[in-house]
């Protein structure tokens, strides 16, 4: 019957029904209107008829009302948008009072029912902009008022709708009305974006901050967007300082409260949930400084003034970030970021827990993070630059799901490679920091990077031998990886290994020295790393293949064709194999192939067997001794072969080191010997290993040290006495942690030879001037430059005079200390020498004095 009734009343002022596309049909609106406005009768009929649609309970005929309608000729062009039968009559004043009556009316009334249509949003948009005189305002404010507080269903859609229907001399009632809801379940960010379309004066708006500021505590995360874009939108010089504070502070409770998760699917979806959440927000944050710029200068002035680490927060990170994007605030965001680094405020341990918790937001940065990072991996101070290998880490670790954020991880890696060919040092040394912790954390990960990793290798000329040590280490790290954890399957990168190990070989074969060098110490790094691997655990090739492979480059490239290298080798080899031995996970192939190589060798290269009697030439002789040192025969030996290689100019140089049955091997290769057997007998222990502690020592009678010699003869003492220091030195390093009482007081009276060779050695080098060290002991390929020689103090002093100044510049080719060894000052056994005083003074003063 209502539909009859609306159609009949319809049918008089000319407006008609098309049956097939359920759309009312005019031919002119004008013409309608005009109908209305002339015709009482007509007017009154459609009103009531139209009234009780409104109110009546057929939804779909009340739709159909408000939906758009055809104009013109019936199915010549689609419904215009906009033209609704219900737009129209509300345009004719005889019939908008009850009308509007009618839609107040039915918004109270709505129960949430409607099915597919959303009825109130329909009614809503009917009473937007429309002309009202003040007492009909006064009555929809009302109206409206009563319904917000009464019919929870409405309320979302009534408040979204009240600032277009209400006109601006009302908007701080609304204001009023509608802030009371912030905290409600569902309505913050419809409240907030309503006060954002409302025209309010200065004091209305800080009445409106301030009621948002006073809800924050009991929002929810996914409200804040909203609450920040009205803020910021909002925000004034008087009152942007404490805005700011307060929103910082609010914001960064919301990212501490702790995650509960459920059940797993409801996990997911929170955190899902969570990371929309937290993206909406940074870009409500983002939207709001680009275009405040007083706000952008607000918040850096707020960055700068926290003053300790505890007090920085992710939020920080995340403005500096958003701040970096804007070109007119980057410089002004790096200066602040360094110094704050610096100062030790922001901590790379904030930037870590940012990228572990928030990776998915994080990424809308990761054009500002490459940026950033490239930037400060240049920067001078070194805390700064371990910032940025921080910056990388983190950023290479969390983004990796995607395809978009793989492409990021290749542009980082390529910056970060790049930096190898720096001039900067500092840089090199940053650039490989983060190449070497990738390799320990995200190996498995660097397998789609093959191909910029080998680039690395391309660097090899521009680095230091310290560097080329850490990118050599990296690569092998990279070749040979584990799958998952320290206790997972190795896993061999076959491309890579296969251009590492061509790299070394061609090295290694060198002419230069400079480049056998390096190929040294790619070589004892890639073997360092593939004796981490137990036989059972490589997939591909055949594990032992590689390792007898890896000895046999280096004896035949070093040991056999070039001995005067084996010095370095070997203290390459032991530095590459210290840290696994510490945890015995040393391949028992290596240890079988190294054991009986080196024992054998050692043994017959230097020594012979202690004679039964002592003599004058036998130093700190005992009794019990099995084996003496030869250091000073070795000596002379190795005089008479430089002297026949003089004599015969067309034999190879490496004659020197091959000249007798007896010195094989270079006498520098001597610690470096020991050093590297000792590695290996920790882990295969043999009793007589521990023979050669204490052991005595062939030089020379001591009487010849008050004689006059030639410069020859002089330099031969000098020499033996230089090799035994070094030989004391290292029995110490070697023989430190001996548990036994025993070896323990042979450790001690070692430190009494040393004070005793060192004096001697002051005194030799007093009658000569031209003594020099063979070339074999310090490569001067691998050095920048030098190390000056110690200046002594000026002015008087309280400490007594050093004792030995002619050994200062000898003292940066002295064989180092373990900071182990000083544990030798706390020894309770104390061994009596020939003045019958104890031996702790002198390891006191000899071991500070180094």
């Amino acid at each position: 019957s209502m539909a009859y009734a609306l159609r009949a009343a319809l049918e008089k002022v000319g407006v008609g029904w098309d049956a097939g596309d359920g759309h009312f049909l005019c031919r002119d609106i004008a013409q309608l209107r005009a109908k209305l406005s002339e015709s009482a009768e007509a007017t009154k009929t459609l009103s009531r008829a139209a009234c009780e649609v409104i109110t009546g309970d057929d939804d779909a005929l009340l739709v159909r009302l408000m939906a758009c309608m055809s104009v013109g000729e019936p199915q010549s062009q689609p419904p215009l948008v906009g033209h609704t039968l219900l737009g129209v009559l509300l345009g004719v004043p005889p019939l908008r009072r009850e009308l509007v009556c009618a839609l107040l009316g039915k918004l109270q009334a709505y129960d949430g029912g409607g099915g597919e249509y959303n009825v109130p949003q329909l009614l809503l948009k009917h009473l937007r902009w429309l002309d009202l005189d003040e007492e009909e305002q006064h009555n929809v404010i009302e109206s409206l008022k009563e319904t917000l507080s009464g019919n929870d269903s409405v309320r979302s859609e009534i408040i979204l709708a009240l600032p277009d229907i209400v006109q601006d001399a009302h908007h701080e009632d609304v204001m009023k009305a509608i802030s009371g809801y912030l905290t409600d379940q569902g309505c913050t960010s419809v409240v907030l974006e309503a006060l954002s379309n409302l025209n309010l004066d200065e004091e209305a708006l800080q009445e409106a901050q301030k009621r948002t500021l006073q809800s924050l505590e009991s929002i929810e995360l996914a409200d804040f967007p909203p609450v920040i874009k009205f803020l910021l939108h909002s925000v004034t010089p008087a009152t942007c300082q404490t805005l700011l504070c307060q929103l910082r502070t609010s914001l960064d409770k919301q990212l501490r409260k702790p995650y509960t998760p459920g059940r797993p699917s409801q996990s997911a979806n929170r955190k899902e949930d969570f990371a929309t959440s937290t993206m909406m927000t940074l870009d409500a944050l983002s939207t709001g400084l680009r275009f405040k710029p007083e706000v952008a200068e607000a918040f850096l002035k707020m960055i700068k003034s926290v003053e300790t680490a505890e007090k920085h927060c992710v939020v920080d990170i995340w403005l500096l970030l958003i701040l970096y994007r804007l070109p007119t605030h980057r410089k002004a965001v790096v200066s602040l970021l360094t110094k704050k680094v610096a100062a030790g405020c922001i901590t790379p341990e904030l930037f870590t827990h940012c990228a572990e918790k928030y990776s998915g937001p994080l990424f809308v940065f990761s054009d500002e993070i490459e940026k950033l990072a490239d930037q400060l991996l240049r920067w001078p101070d070194a805390a700064v630059r371990r910032f940025a290998c921080t910056i990388v880490v983190q950023s290479f670790k969390s983004f990796q799901e995607q395809q978009k954020q793989q492409r990021f991880r290749q542009a980082v890696l390529n910056n970060v490679i790049a930096h190898l060919g720096s001039q900067s040092g500092d840089e090199r040394d940053s650039s490989l920091t983060v190449l070497h912790t990738l390799a320990a954390e995200v190996a498995p990960d660097m397998t789609s990077f093959t191909e910029q990793l080998k680039g690395m290798m391309d660097y090899v000329d521009n680095l230091s031998p310290n560097q080329t040590r850490s990118m050599y280490q990296t690569l092998s790290c990279f070749a040979y990886y584990r799958v998952d954890s320290d206790d997972g399957e190795f896993m061999l990168n076959a491309a890579l290994y296969s251009d590492l190990s061509m790299l070394i070989r061609k090295q290694l074969a060198n002419p230069e020295e400079r480049y056998r060098y390096v190929g040294m110490i790619g070589a004892a790094s890639l073997l360092g790393r593939r004796a981490l691997i137990p036989e059972d655990e490589v997939s591909k090739p055949e594990p032992n293949s590689h390792l007898q492979e890896l000895f046999d480059l280096i004896t035949e490239n070093v040991v056999r064709a070039h001995a005067e290298y084996l010095p370095f080798m070997m203290d390459e080899l032991y530095g590459s194999l210290f840290q696994r031995a510490h945890s015995a996970k040393l391949s028992p192939d290596l240890i079988q192939l190294l054991q009986p190589w080196l024992f054998a060798e050692f043994r017959e290269s230097y020594f012979t067997q202690c004679p039964a009697d002592e003599s004058p030439s036998i130093w700190f002789f005992r009794a019990e001794a099995e084996i003496v040192l030869n250091i000073h025969p070795l000596v002379q030996k190795q005089d008479e072969s430089v002297e026949a290689v003089a004599a015969m100019p067309t034999q190879a140089s490496q004659c020197v080191w091959h000249s007798g049955s007896v010195a094989r091997h270079p006498l520098e290769a001597l610690c470096p010997h020991l050093r590297l057997l000792s590695l290996v007998m920790r882990l295969a222990p043999e009793d007589w290993f521990d023979r050669f502690l204490g052991c005595p020592i062939s030089m020379f009678p001591k009487e010849e040290l008050d004689k006059s010699h030639t410069t020859a003869e002089a330099n031969q003492l000098c020499l033996s006495l230089y090799y035994a220091i070094q030989w004391i030195r290292e029995t110490i390093n070697v023989f430190h942690g001996h548990k036994s009482v025993e070896l323990q007081a042979r450790v001690v009276q070692c430190v009494s030879h040393l004070v005793e060779l060192e004096s001697q050695l002051n005194c030799c080098l007093a009658q000569t001037t031209s003594f020099s060290l063979p070339r074999a002991v310090a490569p001067t390929c691998l050095h920048v430059c030098a190390n000056p020689a110690r200046k002594p103090r000026k002015g008087p002093s309280s400490k007594p005079a050093s004792k030995l100044p002619n050994l200062d510049p000898l003292q940066q080719f002295f064989r180092a200390f373990d900071l182990e060894a000083f544990t030798i000052l706390n020894y309770k056994a104390v061994c009596s020498v020939s003045s019958q005083k104890t031996i702790e003074v002198d390891l006191e003063v000899s071991l500070s004095n180094k």
